[in-house]
């Protein structure tokens, strides 16, 4: 099902807002084992599930994540 998620890293105290056709399961996975090569992602290890939105489509999750990222 298709989300947007907003994962938190208590080691650098930030948030991370990203939208995904997988699992949040999945998503989580790859960000906690540094499967994105962004440096920020690999600075905030371990992240945690914040908050989800379930969406109806993978697009509706990307205009609310560029909404989101805006602010």
């Amino acid at each position: 099902m298709p989300s947007l998620y907003i994962l938190h890293s208590n080691g650098i105290n930030r948030f991370y807002i990203g939208a995904t056709s997988k699992t949040v399961e999945t998503g989580l996975l790859e960000h906690n084992s540094a499967h994105f090569p962004l440096p920020f992602s690999g600075k905030g290890i371990p992240w945690t599930l914040f908050y989800l939105i379930p969406c109806r489509s993978l697009s509706q999750a990307l205009k609310i994540e560029k909404t989101l990222q805006k602010n």
